[in-house]
């Protein structure tokens, strides 16, 4: 009896309250996220010089990795040195001599991982100066073909293989997390270290803000990175043959001085 009196229609008038609630507004809103953003929004807005601080340390991992990993060729030098030191001087004796084969070797170690370093970031700038024209290139096409500049981006990066196409694929990753794309060019530029690619991505930039035609743009700057690379290629050449003297100046050139003397000095001690 009780549900069923429970469940019948209330023939009484509404109350006061139930009759003002449509036209009144809550001062509270019923929705739970507003609460949770007013309550996460000022700890997000304390904790954002704190978070800055953190990227801007994290911007700078790539130089600590290199002074951290000097600092770990230097040991791994010093320690090889210590070893041998030891070593000899268990076998012949100790010698004041060996006292400066630990640091000899740490010193060694870093000259050589410096050079490795520089080595592989110089075989590295040449390839990117290289795929430069091909990337700029097979853009432009695309923008001819009527795609925007981002999937063109996403195109190339699809499609490469060299390390151009792998800056570029991080560069379309950083739009699609919300980064403005003219700000992930240029920090792709910045990141890579290379003028010809720091100058196309300048050119580009300068372009999308002033409204100027994409490809148009990449096609000329293409031409000028080919004309670029053939101009290196000329100096290379021209260094390459200097250092192609070298061996016939130093080797060659004595030896045939001495098969052509030694004859005759030989023939004037016989006689």
């Amino acid at each position: 009896m009780l549900l069923v009196f429970s469940a019948s229609p209330r023939w009484r008038a509404r109350g006061l309250t139930a009759r003002l609630a449509p036209y009144l507004r809550d001062v509270t809103d019923g929705d739970p996220g507003v609460a949770f953003s007013a309550i996460t929004v000022p700890v997000l807005n304390t904790a954002a010089p704190a978070w800055g601080a953190a990227v801007n340390r994290l911007s700078d991992i790539s130089s600590s990795w290199r002074r951290s990993r000097a600092l770990v060729w230097a040991l791994l030098g010093a320690g090889t040195g210590a070893a041998l030191a030891t070593i000899v001087a268990l076998t012949h004796g100790p010698q004041p001599a060996l006292l400066a084969v630990p640091l000899a070797g740490g010193a060694a170690a870093v000259v050589a991982e410096q050079s490795a370093r520089r080595a592989t970031e110089r075989a590295r700038s040449r390839r990117l100066h290289e795929e430069l024209p091909v990337v700029l290139e097979f853009l432009a096409l695309c923008l001819s073909a009527g795609e925007g500049l981002l999937d063109a981006l996403r195109r190339v990066g699809s499609r490469g293989t060299g390390e151009l196409a792998v800056g570029i694929r991080e560069v379309v990753v950083e739009v699609g997390t919300g980064a403005v794309l003219t700000d992930a060019l240029l920090a792709f530029a910045r990141r890579e270290d290379s003028p010809a690619l720091s100058r196309a991505v300048d050119q580009l930039v300068a372009a999308i803000d002033r409204g100027t035609p994409l490809a148009d743009v990449l096609h000329a700057h293409a031409a000028d990175a080919r004309a670029d690379e053939q101009r290196e290629l000329i100096e290379q050449a021209g260094r390459k043959e200097i250092a192609m003297l070298v061996p016939l100046v130093f080797l060659i050139l004595p030896v045939s001085v001495l098969f052509a003397i030694f004859p005759g000095v030989v023939m004037l001690d016989l006689g």
